[in-house]
């Protein structure tokens, strides 16, 4: 951790990470991060081995979010985006969430026949 907090959780373990802390997740460990105050948080993000679909989903939310185009919780607010952006990261949901993975990619698909993938990477890569 660079600056200012982030909460990272492993496998169900919650970690408050301020600056000069780390965290590690073992590769397919159950894992999200969040940002739980106001101020400005900046943090050094290693993945290994590289993924070039985590990358481009990185950079397309990015891009969602620096238009205004996501939710306050990082979301983007057009489903067929999301879908897009999960499938990118090849994310899978946790527990009950779990259900939504088959809608999710229908979406997608859907997504992909409307050219909003091509439209997208056109945008923000």
């Amino acid at each position: 951790m660079l600056e200012g907090q982030l909460t990272v959780e492993i496998d169900g373990v919650r970690h408050e990470l301020e600056p000069g802390d780390e965290a590690v997740a073992a590769p397919r460990s159950l894992h999200a991060w969040s940002d739980p105050g106001e101020e400005r948080s900046v943090a050094h993000i290693e993945l290994r081995p590289g993924s070039p679909g985590f990358e481009k989903a990185v950079r397309v939310a990015y891009g969602l979010a620096a238009d205004g185009l996501v939710l306050k919780n990082g979301v983007p607010r057009n489903p067929l985006h999301a879908a897009l952006v999960l499938e990118m990261e090849e994310v899978r949901l946790p527990g009950a969430y779990a259900a939504l993975e088959r809608v999710l990619g229908l979406l997608a698909r859907v997504a992909r026949w409307r050219g909003v993938d091509r439209e997208l990477e056109r945008r923000y890569l």
